[in-house]
């Protein structure tokens, strides 16, 4: 990752998506990127007006191709507005629209540009990004291919003190090294954490991994910081407190729906529980993994 050029900010004009433009208007300004504005349009909530000769087509399915096409237009043109006067002409990027997934949305701006980074905003009761697919929140982290920021409130986002949570069980991909690496590039102290709720490890084993990790992915500027709590969560918000973290960088994986289920929810609650911005990383999705 030598620069985060592009961020895709999910908008639907809530307060949350309002909080998570802000926080990217932050980033922006700080690497220089451009914005790019989305929305999923939701033909069953919209009440976007057809005119009278168009309620004389017989066809169903017609009328609803036509009151969708209408959305989009008008959903288009008010993110248009919204990218005009929020965000500066310098970091201003296109604006897209779509009825489907947050999958094929991803697919749909790759081919115009290339996301480095997807920023939302959430309070902790709504799922961030639900107005994509509802409420599975675990799909959309396991199936983005890139990182995503969820922000609760519209605070600069600063990167003086990373936290990586990972439990070492598996060795650490390559992508999170990368943007490690980019990150410590940028000024940042990168804080590994690990939260042992059994005694299978021990700590001196997770520091012997550490070091030798961190010795090999060229990580110098860190800090290990290990705990007994019979919660990863609880454990992680802990040491985040102490540490004053800026951003906390997890982890998941695109697996079964059982074993989706036990690491992705952990991701999701750290996401709703957190007043700190988490960025989830899906290491699945990266090639050479």
């Amino acid at each position: 990752m030598k620069s985060i050029q592009n961020i895709l900010v999910p908008y639907d004009f809530s307060p949350e998506s309002k909080i998570g433009l802000k926080a990217a208007c932050s980033l922006a300004l700080r690497f220089k990127s451009r914005i790019h504005l989305v929305q999923n349009v939701k033909p069953k909530e919209s009440q976007v007006p057809l005119h009278k000769k168009d309620a004389m087509l017989d066809s169903t399915n017609t009328l609803h191709h036509l009151q969708l096409e209408k959305q989009v237009n008008k959903a288009s043109v008010d993110l248009r507005k919204v990218l005009d006067e929020f965000v500066t002409k310098a970091m201003q990027g296109i604006t897209h629209t779509t009825s489907g997934s947050f999958t094929m949305l991803l697919d749909e701006m790759s081919k115009k540009v290339d996301v480095d980074l997807v920023v939302t905003g959430t309070d902790g009761s709504r799922s961030f990004l639900e107005f994509f697919v509802g409420n599975d929140t675990e799909g959309i982290i396991r199936n983005a291919d890139v990182p995503v920021i969820a922000v609760s409130d519209h605070e600069e986002i600063v990167f003086d003190n990373i936290l990586i949570a990972t439990d070492l069980g598996k060795a650490i991909p390559d992508r999170i090294f990368e943007l490690s690496r980019f990150l410590q590039e940028q000024g940042a102290a990168l804080h590994f954490v690990n939260i042992i709720t059994t005694e299978i490890i021990t700590t001196e084993e997770v520091e012997q991994k550490v070091r030798a990790i961190a010795k090999i992915n060229n990580i110098n500027n860190y800090t290990t910081h290990i705990r007994h709590h019979s919660s990863e969560i609880e454990g992680i918000q802990r040491v985040a407190k102490k540490i004053d973290a800026d951003l906390i960088l997890m982890k998941t994986y695109e697996k079964s729906k059982f074993s989706g289920f036990i690491e992705g929810s952990l991701a999701e609650r750290m996401v709703r529980e957190s007043n700190i911005p988490v960025m989830v990383e899906n290491v699945s999705k990266k090639k050479g993994i």
